[in-house]
């Protein structure tokens, strides 16, 4: 029994470490997704991919751990005190790491997630733009291939755009 709970140590520290590369990838994220690299981001995104694979089957381990050590309903800050007394201290110290490691991660990736949707937001508003512009010129070339038409074409533009707005 006790090479179950030593296992189920080395899986928390396994886990711990996991995290950790996330939560630096996170704040790489958070400072390539200020400099508007995408190629980086991109890089990063595709190493998070890689490391959520790893957090699945190290998370099917822990449930098959725990189960095994029927401590299924034992919360991780509570879990050590069901171990052995000469592991409980590693459990104790490893589980406060790796929820401190989370409360850190997760907040990394709060902040990654606002820059991106306001980037995101940044991009839909330069399209706006450009979509502006581009009915403009569209409206311009019909009125001088259409010369007299010009009240046709301007209530067209502005029926496209309250569509393309939502306004009807």
């Amino acid at each position: 029994m006790e090479h179950l709970f030593r296992s189920y140590l080395e899986l928390l520290q396994s886990i711990l470490s996991n995290l950790s590369q996330l939560t630096k990838l996170v704040h790489r994220k958070i400072e390539v997704a200020q400099m508007d690299d995408l190629e980086a981001l991109d890089e990063i995104l595709n190493e998070e991919q890689a490391l959520a694979l790893a957090f699945r089957g190290l998370e099917q381990k822990r449930l098959n751990l725990l189960r095994e050590l029927d401590l299924s309903e034992v919360p991780l800050a509570q879990l050590s005190a069901h171990f052995p007394p000469e592991m409980e201290e590693a459990v104790r110290q490893t589980a406060a790491e790796l929820m401190e490691q989370y409360r850190t991660y997760h907040d990394g990736a709060q902040t990654a997630r606002g820059i991106l949707e306001h980037n995101l937001r940044e991009v839909d508003r330069v399209l706006a733009v450009l979509n502006e512009r581009a009915e403009r010129i569209l409206c311009v070339n019909a009125l001088q291939h259409h010369g007299g038409k010009h009240a046709v074409v301007e209530r067209a533009v502005v029926v496209e755009r309250a569509v393309i707005n939502g306004k009807q």
